[in-house]
């Protein structure tokens, strides 16, 4: 009789398992602790990871290695250069130095040269390009603050958003709950013979409007994810419960004016303005002369490569004569001009009138709020009293229906007003040039 024996199971050292554990589990934690996202740890991210933010990022270095000091027109330059060169007829391998001495032949080559050359006087037109490249450095500077106030102020309203529309969601939610049981309440009662079918065919339509508002503010909340996880560079869309929500605040005052000298855009506009002027100014220089030191040292040699040393230097003037492209270049360079000035008249006005409308609008937010606070206060009572009254049969279904939906109604004008506030003054504060991810904490009231 053969008897088949099972094969021990293998056990793991406990010393070697307690050390998977030890090591796998603050990686199991860190991986939760990502979750949720704060809104200081989404604003960090998207200043690290965001698109928008790395591509100005590297404009900003561009112009500032265009503009850095080996820039310079001024600065020597320094070439070396080297061929070999075989001839069909013999060549000679050094100049004439002795008269009556002819030098020696051959029909291989060789040369090695160094070349030193020094611009020493242009009329300016090195020192034009120069200021014009700082200004452009300058601009992409601007350009970068600019674009990382935007990245903050993208986020920050996303997570306005989110806590506005899953407000309105919950609200929604809980007063389509409270309808399904009403119905159900009246369903019971109807079968009774106690309430007339028209009861019914009411309360089904105000189901089916709540089922169609609630159905719209999820796809929201789904469309404002997506927009929030491309703004954050995520490789998977979020979820709502990856974001840690706040409650909305009270609209808070803002700054009685902005500055339009310490605007961005004005900022961005007046320094392309200067980079063109000075474009223009390198353009007009470049018909004047230009002064020129240089220097070479030549090593010649024939095939036999003993190198001959020649070494020579001067003074180089250079004078243009006939540049009909300089021409036409000087001809764009004045036109950039007058377009940047354009510019820059049309950027003040822009910050004008868009700081008048922010003003205004956050005006009408706060009194909006205000008013809203004060009539969801009303419609609360007035819910309060009419459901006690339904419930003694002193007023009708459709009576306390209207006043329950004008009072869900309130509430997301409420929480609407709330978020617009916010997001008017995100606006407002990087029109102005002075959102920071500390301003926004403050202004959510959030603390650091």
């Amino acid at each position: 009789m053969l008897i088949r024996r099972h094969a021990p199971q293998r056990r793991w050292p406990t010393w070697l398992i307690a050390g998977i554990l030890l090591i796998y589990t603050p990686t199991v934690q860190a991986q939760h602790e990502d979750r949720p996202i704060t809104l200081q740890a989404a604003i960090a991210r998207s200043l690290e990871a965001g698109t928008h933010v790395r591509r100005a990022g590297a404009r900003h270095e561009a112009a500032l290695a265009a503009s850095g000091p080996l820039s310079s027109e001024y600065i020597p330059s320094a070439r070396v250069t080297a061929s070999s060169t075989l001839s069909q007829y013999p060549l000679t391998v050094t100049p004439i130095r002795e008269q009556g001495v002819f030098p020696p032949l051959d029909d291989q080559i060789q040369e090695v040269s160094f070349n030193l050359s020094w611009t020493v006087f242009d009329f300016g037109q090195g020192r034009a390009a120069r200021r014009s490249a700082q200004a452009l450095a300058e601009a992409a500077g601007v350009e970068y603050d600019l674009a990382r106030m935007e990245t903050v102020e993208r986020v920050t309203t996303a997570y306005v958003h989110l806590a506005h529309l899953t407000s309105i969601r919950d609200a929604q939610q809980d007063r389509l709950d409270a309808l399904n049981e009403r119905r159900a309440e009246l369903t019971a009662l109807h079968d009774e013979g106690r309430v007339p079918d028209v009861e019914l065919l009411r309360i089904a339509e105000v189901v089916l409007s709540a089922e169609t508002d609630l159905r719209k503010t999820r796809n929201d909340v789904a469309s404002v994810l997506l927009e929030l996880s491309g703004t954050l560079n995520m490789p998977e869309t979020l979820d709502i419960e990856d974001i840690a929500l706040f409650p909305l605040v009270a609209a808070k005052a803002s700054p009685a004016a902005v500055d339009p000298a310490a605007s961005p855009r004005v900022t961005l506009a007046r320094k392309t303005l200067e980079a063109a002027r000075f474009s223009a100014r390198e353009a007009d220089r470049s018909s004047f002369p230009a002064i020129e030191l240089f220097a070479a040292e030549r090593l010649r040699a024939g095939s036999d490569f003993s190198f001959d040393d020649d070494l020579y230097g001067g003074i180089r003037l250079s004078v243009p004569l006939f540049q009909p492209r300089q021409q036409v270049l000087r001809q764009v360079e004045r036109a950039t001009v007058n377009e940047r000035e354009e510019a820059l008249i049309a950027a003040e006005r822009e910050f004008a009138n868009a700081a008048r409308d922010l003003a205004n609008r956050e005006r009408e937010a706060y009194e909006r709020s205000v008013a809203n606070e004060a009539r969801v206060r009303h419609l609360e009572e007035t819910y309060r009293i009419e459901a006690a009254a339904h419930e003694e049969g002193r007023l009708t279904l459709s009576d306390l229906l209207d006043t329950e939906g004008r009072l869900a109604a309130a509430r997301g004008e409420l929480a609407a007003a709330k978020a617009l506030a916010i997001t008017i003054r995100l606006q407002r504060d990087v029109l102005a040039g002075t959102l920071t991810p500390s301003s926004v904490l403050h202004l959510i009231g959030k603390e650091e």
